[in-house]
């Protein structure tokens, strides 16, 4: 039996450059392009066997360009887009790709104690924050439930699995940040266990710049299958579950 596959892809965005005047550039370096694409010509394979071009692959970001170029250089190796060497690589459209930007994959909306984050790190934060999902007071600060996060995760998720099965386009790329490439990641993966995920061990690890997984969904006569991949480890999805 023939096997129809189409695939959403989760990234972080790539390293940003040195602070200027103590202020975050919004940017990713060129080594960190080159990283993202050497992780998307790793995809190219499939993507050949899936016969997919740029006019069936839509791309999801935030507002911030980061997320943008580190989606575009990822798919630029997938493709077989030239390797980006400079800054003015950026400029160099895939053509076709369908790219928008996504608010669910940002931090626009969410509430975090961002005194508690300085103080103990970013990486502390989301760890803590995964552990207990459901907590809405961080030190007495009113804060964003995991939880929440996840769910609403878990609908973009539906949403772009609809996409592909419903429509001709078989690759789906979300870019996004800290702590929100972990809600989709946990997303997708609860939906096959019977507990919920409270450790990011249990997801892989937090996830760091340039990292990615792969959301496979293999479609067996009129039947779709899906699992998650991330970094040589397979995790079941339950479709069922993930499109409530």
């Amino acid at each position: 039996m023939k096997t129809e596959r189409k695939i959403i892809g989760i990234n972080r965005h790539g390293v940003k450059p040195p602070k200027v005047d103590g202020k975050d550039v919004d940017a990713i370096t060129i080594d960190s392009a080159q990283a993202l694409y050497a992780k998307g010509v790793s995809l190219r394979p499939t993507i050949d066997q899936m016969g997919a071009t740029p006019e069936q692959a839509y791309l999801r970001r935030t507002e911030k360009i980061r997320t943008l170029h580190s989606g575009e250089s990822f798919l630029k190796g997938a493709f077989g887009y030239g390797l980006p060497r400079t800054e003015a690589d950026f400029a160099t459209p895939i053509e076709g790709l369908d790219i928008a930007i996504e608010p669910r994959l940002d931090y626009s909306d969410l509430k975090f104690n961002e005194t508690a984050m300085n103080e103990i790190g970013p990486d502390a934060y989301v760890r803590n924050w995964v552990a207990n999902p459901n907590q809405e007071m961080y030190d007495q600060v009113a804060v964003t439930p995991f939880s929440a996060v996840v769910e609403s995760s878990r609908g973009l998720l539906k949403e772009s699995i609809q996409r592909l099965r419903n429509t001709s386009m078989k690759l789906g790329q979300l870019s996004t940040h800290s702590g929100l490439a972990e809600s989709l990641l946990v997303a997708a993966i609860n939906s096959g266990r019977k507990f919920p995920i409270l450790n990011v061990d249990h997801l892989g690890g937090l996830v760091d710049m340039e990292d990615y997984a792969l959301l496979i969904l293999d479609k067996k006569g009129n039947r779709y299958e899906a699992r998650l991949e991330r970094d040589g480890t397979i995790y079941k999805v339950g479709l069922s579950n993930l499109m409530r």
